[in-house]
């Protein structure tokens, strides 16, 4: 699929780039497929996209999103970066970050690219009682801490799953 390439600098728009990077395992959703829907009500846009494991170590993340992702919601950029730091030191939560590739609906993907940089925010979804997913533009990396060495990109935007289900092998 197409990638969505994102600059870091900030004032640049996303730009699209021909062919997908390809490292990194392709996740698949809840019902066994490799899309993802996602849903952002502010502004309201929808994208599909694919997201790639680039540490196979967290192959339990295979199964457990669904296809459809709707938000629940805008963190700001420190409260983000507290709550995630705060869940995975507890040690009860596990963080996996998987890089995003924009496989259609690219301009809707830009305008929640933009609004959200500019406002200085991270979308986060619900997955379940025990599960969250952020998408983190390649400007906000630095808030994710937590798990920066698994943001190997820095052109990607990264869904940063925080979940309490054990995802890495043993």
């Amino acid at each position: 699929p197409p990638s969505l390439a994102v600059p870091a600098l900030p004032g640049t728009l996303p730009k699209v780039s021909s062919t997908a990077s390809k490292s990194g395992g392709g996740v698949t959703n809840a019902n066994g497929g490799d899309r993802f829907s996602v849903s952002v009500t502010n502004p309201k846009v929808s994208f599909r996209v694919c997201f790639y494991l680039e540490d196979e170590s967290f192959s339990g993340i295979h199964g457990l999103l669904p296809e459809n992702l709707t938000d629940k919601g805008r963190l700001q950029i420190e409260e983000f970066s507290k709550f995630l730091s705060g869940k995975l030191s507890s040690g009860r939560w596990e963080g996996v970050a998987l890089r995003m590739s924009v496989s259609a609906d690219g301009d809707a993907y830009k305008k929640f690219y933009k609004e959200y940089e500019m406002k200085r925010r991270i979308a986060m979804f619900a997955v379940g009682k025990d599960t969250k997913l952020f998408l983190v533009t390649p400007r906000f990396h630095s808030a994710a801490k937590a798990v920066r060495d698994q943001l190997r990109s820095k052109t990607h935007t990264y869904a940063i799953v925080l979940t309490r289900d054990h995802l890495s092998e043993w």
